[in-house]
């Protein structure tokens, strides 16, 4: 489909789409991207059943920005694909004399192209639909022939892997969806001749295995689906580029510290752990920081000063937490810290460095008795925030001044409560009796309101039960609020009067939830039997 073919709604939003600014959207100049990018190409596909306008979203790219898009790849540019259009090209597909030739013929192709976008000079790469979709297209093919599904494995399998084409190159996969309720056709004009019975059946095989690869998870990379108008489908494909882009410059930020801390400690630092978001790949610009865990032989406490002016450079905040190996080795840490060595035993958390050190294992019992210490502690912070107005509003940048444009600042520090309740959230789900170990913020908040919802239900029923409409109401009430934050969202927009409010009706929230539904901190706790001091007398 090209800009000709679209209707006149489509054509006045693709003129509001001159506002759109690469710049700021990825918060970075052009340079500075280019600059990121430079090495392994960031290689882009953009896929989508015929007639859904992904070669138009490819086309885009590259003639809006030129200097960081390539114009998009297509395989009909290989030089090992048949230069045949319409009623052939059709026909030479879907013979079923040539099966074999034409997976053999499909794959080298694929291979050539793939060549050819590791060989740009484009920082990134944009294809016409990528290698997981073309497997589904080829077995559609195949199978709409009549070939047996475990011969079309066999065979895809077989010339993949002569081909080099068994692992996914591509960075980024955007695969573009029909509108729900779209009558679109996705039959393309030129095959409605004598094989359009075939090619209906082809495509519908096509949509079916594409979905059930989608759907078992067999995507190398992960996919983002897109859907709307053009402008909307450009928008959402520029913001996930702009999202990779960023985690690419926090994996490369990190790189940097990495180095810089085995060249300025030497051989004291014996292991470095890099934890948190930033750990586990869900590092949220201008939110997360990098936390840090370094374990030494002894600790040099003006070698550690001189090195945490240090950290300020790299334009993110680093919360560095400093230990020695034998700190390591006799557990005598911080419950961040037990965490942090749980998680690197499930696999989330990362070494970047360790020069022989035993690292301990840890039961879940163990860290979920650690965490039930933390939680009176966690709790009484939550209060301190919401029960008394800021007092110091030009404290940070998360008390800025209303929407309104009046003068007022925020009454709360949004971005405090939200960091003490998602602390408080993973306290209590891992000292569950069945705990939860929620990996992220969405998690978190999603699988607290899932568990205190119940508990509210319940609580509700109760009060029912004894004719108590109010009550009953209110827990109600406070169990929509507890599963109607998008928390991601609010963090994005946490500089607003609007979510200051939110989350300080969300944190109010938690608090009335906990009164009702409790929580366990039953710790085995050491009392010391004194004499008194009438004995002492």
């Amino acid at each position: 489909m090209d800009m000709q073919q679209l209707d006149e709604k489509e054509q006045v939003k693709w003129e509001d789409m001159q506002g759109i600014d690469l710049e700021l959207l990825m918060n970075s100049s052009i340079e500075e991207i280019k600059e990121l990018l430079k090495g392994r190409k960031f290689i882009l596909s953009i896929s989508g059943l015929d007639n859904m306008g992904k070669s138009t979203q490819a086309k885009l790219l590259g003639e809006r920005y030129p200097e960081i898009f390539s114009q998009p790849l297509h395989i009909n540019q290989s030089p090992s694909f048949p230069q045949l259009k319409g009623k052939e090209l059709s026909h030479w597909w879907f013979d079923p004399n040539n099966m074999e030739n034409f997976a053999r013929t499909m794959y080298k192709a694929l291979a050539e192209r793939k060549e050819a976008a590791l060989q740009s000079d484009f920082p990134i790469v944009v294809l016409d639909k990528g290698i997981d979709f073309y497997d589904e297209r080829v077995k559609a093919t195949l199978l709409t022939l009549g070939m047996p599904d475990d011969q079309v494995a066999e065979l895809i399998v077989k010339i993949k892997t002569e081909l080099g084409l068994h692992n996914s190159y591509e960075d980024m996969k955007i695969m573009i969806v029909p509108p729900k309720g779209s009558t679109r056709s996705n039959v393309r004009e030129e095959e409605k001749n004598d094989l359009e019975d075939v090619y209906e059946r082809y495509m519908k095989k096509n949509v079916e295995l594409i979905n059930k690869k989608i759907n078992e998870g067999k995507v190398f990379t992960p996919v983002e689906f897109v859907e709307g108008d053009i402008r909307t489908i450009h928008l959402d494909i520029l913001a996930h580029v702009a999202d990779v882009v960023e985690r690419r410059t926090q994996r490369t930020k990190v790189e940097q510290i990495r180095k810089e801390a085995e060249e300025f400690f030497g051989d004291n630092l014996k292991m470095l752990v890099l934890a948190g978001s930033a750990g586990k790949g869900k590092f949220m610009d201008g939110w997360s920081d990098i936390d840090m865990y370094y374990f030494f032989d002894k600790l040099d406490y003006d070698k550690l000063s001189q090195y945490s002016e240090m950290l300020g450079k790299y334009g993110v905040h680093v919360g560095p937490t400093y230990y020695t190996t034998r700190d390591l080795a006799n557990v005598t840490l911080d419950a961040r810290t037990v965490h942090v060595l749980l998680e690197l035993e499930r696999g989330k958390d990362k070494v970047l460095i360790n020069k022989g050190v035993d690292i301990p294992r840890v039961s879940l019992e163990y860290a979920a008795q650690v965490d039930k210490g933390d939680i009176p502690d966690a709790l009484n912070k939550l209060k301190r925030e919401l029960l008394h107005k800021n007092s110091n509003p030009n404290k940070d940048n998360t008390r800025d001044k209303k929407d309104d444009g009046s003068q007022a600042k925020m009454p709360y520090d949004t971005a405090k409560i939200i960091k003490i309740l998602s602390l408080l959230h993973k306290l209590i789900l891992k000292s569950l009796d069945e705990p939860i170990i929620p990996n992220g913020y969405a998690d978190t908040f999603e699988a607290f309101g899932r568990v205190y919802g119940e508990k509210l239900k319940a609580r509700a029923a109760e009060y029912l039960s004894k004719n108590d409409v109010e009550n009953a109401r209110k827990c109600e009430a406070l169990c929509d609020i507890l599963n109607g934050i998008d928390i991601v969202e609010v963090i994005k927009n946490r500089h607003t009067y609007e979510n200051c409010e939110v989350m300080y009706n969300y944190g109010m929230a938690v608090l009335y939830a906990l009164d009702e539904g409790g929580y366990d901190n039953n710790m085995e706790v050491m009392l010391c039997q004194n004499e008194s001091a009438a004995e002492l007398s």
